[in-house]
């Protein structure tokens, strides 16, 4: 760790003191005047920095500390002062140099001058030969020579500048955008592609370097299509000799250019200037041509039509032609998008500065600088290019010979080389651009089959040249220039477009961190520039747009399905826009919800995710468009804790990310330490979540009496989750689930849970208005085992009595509820006395989340249980309460569910009579003992059911519990039965203690339970008042009691309402 002063000057020679201070490497004193040399700003220490005045300027860089300090091979000069090592700092003292003697400080009025000032050298190249000449030499190249006079004919010297205004507004656009999004950091090599996948994105960045790549690949065989047009008329080759001779001319163009970049990339960056003085040469000897050349005319073989031989007139310099030429004559297919998407590519090289970025000694400064300095250039010499072409020669000179310009020189020759070498220098550095992008692309892995281009072979990509090379052949053999013109404007119309729209979303999100250098762009620029580029793939081929971006889809979905963001950590603009716009919307969503737009909120208690994984994917499925919230509550009864704990803490909720992202849980993670659990659960439920997005729904699982401490193959389906839809019930296991205990161990991580925390916990959640689900039985929850169980289903309407056994009431008659035979798995909600009408609302909303997930809805469907009392009157009382169902279930709720209703005194063990349990229940409620709990169980079901399934009830622990429970609160639990019932389901056994009545409902949700794959129940009456040991032990007994061997099971109680009936 050290601190590091530094003294500088900024502008205008006004001193600033900056002090460094943290871990952080140290730095050269070159590395202070170069930003390339700089760490990621990950790596920078905290900076402070302020001005100072001569007053306190002490002449002196101190660094401490520094027991050594070995200067930097990049580092090529050195201080002129003394530089005197010594223990804790080094100091560097300039009033003491001798070559500063007698001289003037910046501070006291002297100039800064070389001899106090650190010398630097980086290679590299600047704006002119970096970025201006190989921009210069793509922006004027095939079109210009060879299409210019073509399309002047075609669309006249007004519809060409328009199109030229046009594309020139496109292109100054994108630039502004390209120039701020490369002066917003360091440019590593990649060029274009390095800047928008690191701004947008692996999948998209990774989609448009594909494009952009086959853009460059298409401009190989463009450049060539041009290339070979010129040499097959010098060579006498006739067009219809077939394609075969021009393919053979271009095959060999490309061998040699290939040999060229493989063994010697660096000719075409040595030669680059001399190729743009012929360049510029050729163009300006035609245009002297055209301005002072004597008027002729000749004969010509038109190019657009062999059969046709025309008399072609050049007037030189006169208004009368520039007259005629002036507004479009198109030819019969002629129309201004085909022009346009021909003359377009123009336009297109905008970005060979950017491409080498990898190169520039200060590519923030030379991109922007070089760009819009070749563009301006360009754009002049196309102008003065038309109206003179207009002005010279007459629209049938224009329309029908392409190479126009090399006629009206006095030695032809002399323009007809220096195309040559304007198209061949474009392939060759069209060539070198697709391999290093595929080779960069190779590098990120965004796609597996392009790892074999990763591989070098002198220091070139050899077999990327090589590939580029065979598809700028066969793009070659479909067609010629004018063909070939619009798919390249596609291409790079799409790069320009993703440019502007990725700077305008970094404009408009206000990331902090966005701050270019470059000044000259705004978010409007950036749109315009995004929507015009939209606008004209358009209009030039809406057919070719469509499949453009469909292909762009297909690319942007594949690398999103195979790619880590954790692996690929660049950044992404979406995630500042989602930052901005989520904000704007939980600012507006508010706290108030309306009960119509209800969604389940989980916060997940769980301090692991070993051996609940199937858990977790459960609640995955249930939340349905809600939330899920993992609240971890690490127990540390220190009254302090050190900062080794807290970064702990933190290293556990990167675990918990871990977890979640390989097993694809859609959750958010909180992780808090507390004292004890209960407050750490207090400070979840109080503080997780945000605004309107805060959970409503509290999941917790009931302690287990034993506690997992190792992992064995049992645990097997417990740690993984559910394959692909298709792979039939297999499963993957999840590593970060099987290894968590030996990631991050923290106190309190191997103290189970009690009960009275558990119980306290429930308390709180109910004091602050949230729903409770308790889960019980998830070990035995298998998805896989319900795919193999799970047969075809068939769906059938069926009446009131669709089944012979008249005890299943399934589908009413006349409607189109389904019922599903038992070839599907259900999910049953039951109607138990103890739980009120909002508990059943949220049990049927879960049931009804759960049900539309995929999944589960092509395995499972839901079942509504209920029961009657009655032996007088069976079948009335099933009819009414199957009614109540139905109305409440099928009309008011919507939820498509089969209903079932049984008869207590078909399914008990004994038989069921209304006078016996009106006598149990009486003695109940007045002697409130253990023993009257006892003797109802026997009225009520019979002396044949004290047998095992109330074995439970009747034994010591059990008889200790009961006791303590309905000894002192007798009359308050008895309130709170009498409340529950007027609430919900109306029938004696709800008047019967709650152990009775727990042992009565196990035994019928054990008979008819068959093909159940999740339980849903309400949750019991909490206890009243102050809660001891005793109790809340009682209080979980009783559950395990009531949900012994039924599976998984929830327990849910609703404290809000969670479903409308109204419109």
């Amino acid at each position: 760790k050290a601190t590091v002063s530094v003294l500088y000057w900024g502008l205008e020679g006004v001193p600033v003191f900056m002090t460094l201070s943290g871990k952080a490497p140290l730095l050269s004193p070159g590395a202070l005047n170069d930003d390339s040399d700089m760490p990621d700003s990950s790596d920078m220490p905290q900076m402070r920095r302020r001005s100072v005045g001569p007053e306190s300027y002490n002449s002196s860089v101190v660094i401490n500390p520094a027991p050594e300090i070995a200067p930097s091979k990049d580092w090529e000069g050195q201080w002129e002062g003394n530089a005197r090592p010594s223990s804790p700092s080094v100091v560097v003292d300039m009033n003491t140099s001798p070559s500063n003697a007698g001289k003037l400080l910046p501070h006291q009025g002297g100039k800064v001058t070389s001899d106090w000032r650190p010398k630097v050298t980086k290679k590299g190249l600047g704006t002119f030969m970096g970025v201006y000449v190989p921009c210069l030499l793509s922006i004027i190249g095939a079109v210009l020579f060879l299409r210019l006079g073509w399309a002047v004919g075609q669309a006249g010297v007004m519809g060409t500048l328009a199109m030229f205004t046009i594309g020139g507004t496109m292109a100054i656009l994108t630039d502004l955008s390209l120039s701020a999004m490369a002066t917003n950091g360091r440019v590593a090599g990649g060029g274009t592609y390095y800047l928008l996948s690191r701004s947008i994105g692996p999948e998209l960045g990774g989609a448009i370097g594909m494009v952009f790549a086959a853009a460059n690949v298409c401009g190989v065989a463009f450049y060539l299509a041009g290339f070979t047009d010129v040499l097959g008329k010098q060579i006498g080759y006739d067009e219809g000799e077939g394609k075969w001779p021009k393919l053979a001319i271009g095959a060999g163009m490309l061998v040699v250019q290939s040999a060229l970049c493989i063994f010697s990339s660096s000719l075409y960056s040595k030669s680059a200037f001399g190729i743009l003085c012929c360049q510029v040469a050729a163009q300006l000897y035609g245009n002297l041509g055209l301005l002072f050349h004597d008027e002729f005319t000749w004969e010509y073989t038109s190019d657009v039509n062999s059969s046709l031989t025309l008399q072609l007139n050049f007037t030189g310099p006169s208004w009368h032609t520039l007259s005629n030429n002036l507004w479009p004559d198109f030819d019969e297919n002629g129309s201004f998008s085909k022009v346009f998407g021909i003359v377009f590519p123009a336009m297109t090289g905008i970005m060979a500065g950017t491409n080498m970025s990898g190169v520039l000694k200060r590519p923030e400064l030379a991109i922007p600088r070089g760009e819009l300095s070749a563009i301006s250039s360009a754009l002049f010499f196309y102008v003065v290019m038309i109206i003179s072409l207009g002005a010279s020669c007459d629209r049938d000179a224009l329309k029908n010979d392409y190479l126009v310009l090399s006629k009206v020189t006095w030695w032809p020759t002399g323009v007809i080389i220096g195309v040559m070498i304007s198209t061949g220098s474009s392939a060759l550095a069209s060539i070198q651009s697709a391999a290093r992008l595929l080779q960069a692309l190779a590098e990120d892995d965004l796609f597996p089959a392009l790892k074999v281009f990763k591989k070098m072979w002198r220091g070139e990509p050899a077999l990327a040249i090589v590939v580029s090379s065979f598809f700028a052949l066969c793009l070659l053999s479909i067609g010629s220039l004018n063909v070939l013109a619009p798919i390249l404007t596609m291409f790079m119309l799409i790069t320009y477009g993703t440019t502007n729209f990725a700077t305008f979303l970094y404009t408009i999100a206000g990331a902090p961190n966005f701050r270019p250098r470059f000044r000259l762009f705004s978010w409007f620029t950036a749109l315009v520039g995004g929507i015009l580029c939209l606008g004209l793939m358009i209009y030039i081929q809406w057919m070719a747009t469509l499949i453009a971006f469909v292909i762009l889809s297909i690319l942007t979905w594949y690398v999103s399905t195979r790619v880590d963001k954790a692996d690929k950590d660049w950044g992404d603009v979406t995630q500042a826009l989602i930052f901005h716009q989520v904000r704007k919307y939980l600012l507006r969503l508010g706290y108030a919800e309306h009960v119509k737009f209800w969604r389940a909120r989980f916060l997940m208690l769980s301090n692991s995710p070993q051996s609940k994984v199937n858990l977790f994917e459960f609640m995955n499925d249930m939340k349905k468009g809600g939330l899920l919230i993992v609240g971890d509550v690490v127990v540390n009864k220190n009254e302090t804790y050190n900062r080794g704990e807290l970064s702990q803490l933190q290293a556990r909720r990167r675990d918990w990310q871990e977890f979640i992202s390989e097993a694809k849980i859609k959750a958010f993670i909180e992780v808090t330490m507390a004292r004890t659990f209960r407050d750490g659960c207090r400070s979840l439920m109080m503080l997780a979540g945000l605004g309107g997005m805060k959970p409503n729904t509290v999941v917790i699982g009931v302690p287990s009496n034993t506690r997992v401490t190792k992992y064995d193959a049992k645990q097997a389906s417990l740690n993984s989750v559910l394959g692909t839809k298709n792979d039939k019930g297999s499963r993957r296991t999840i590593t970060k689930a099987t290894n968590w205990n030996s990631t991050v161990p923290l106190q309190g991580d191997d103290e189970p849970l009690s009960s009275e925390d558990f119980v306290s916990a429930l308390m709180d959640a109910t004091e602050m208005d949230m729903n409770l689900v308790v889960n019980i039985g998830f070990e035995d929850l298998d998805l896989a085992n319900i795919v193999q169980k799970k047969s075809k289903a068939r769906r059938t309407l069926v009446g009131l009595f669709g089944r012979k056994d008249d005890s299943e009431i399934a589908g009413p008659r006349g409607t189109d509820a389904p019922r599903t035979t038992h070839e599907k798995l259900r999910i049953d909600v039951w109607e138990c006395p103890w739980g009120s009408k909002e508990d059943m609302a949220l049990a049927m909303q879960l049931a009804d989340m759960l049900w539309k997930q995929d999944y589960w809805s092509n395995h499972t469907y839901i079942r509504v249980c209920s029961f009657v009392e009655d032996d007088d009157e069976t079948l009335a009382a099933t009819k009414v309460r199957y009614a109540d169902l139905h109305g409440r279930i099928i009309r008011k709720m919507r939820v498509p569910a089969t209903i079932q209703v049984w008869q207590l005194g078909q399914v008990s063990p004994g038989s069921w009579s209304k006078s016996m349990a009106v006598q149990a229940s009486d003695a109940a409620k007045h002697l409130g003992s253990w023993e009257a709990m006892v003797a109802a169980a026997v009225v009520v079901m019979g002396s044949a059911a004290v047998d095992q399934s109330t074995s439970a009830l009747l034994s010591p622990t059990a008889r200790k519990r009961g006791s303590s429970v309905w000894s002192g609160d007798t009359a308050a639990q008895m309130q709170t039965m009498k409340a529950n019932n007027a609430n919900g389901m109306d029938c004696l056994i709800g008047h019967l203690p709650r152990a009775v009545q727990f042992s009565v409902l196990h035994t019928l949700i054990r008979q008819q339970q068959g093909m159940t794959a999740v339980t849903i129940l309400p949750l019991p009456a909490l206890p009243v008042g102050r809660v001891s040991p005793t109790v809340a032990e009682s209080f979980v007994q009783d559950i395990r009691d009531l949900t012994r061997k039924l599976g998984p099971v929830l327990l849910i109680s609703a404290a809000t309402g969670v479903m409308t009936y109204e419109l």
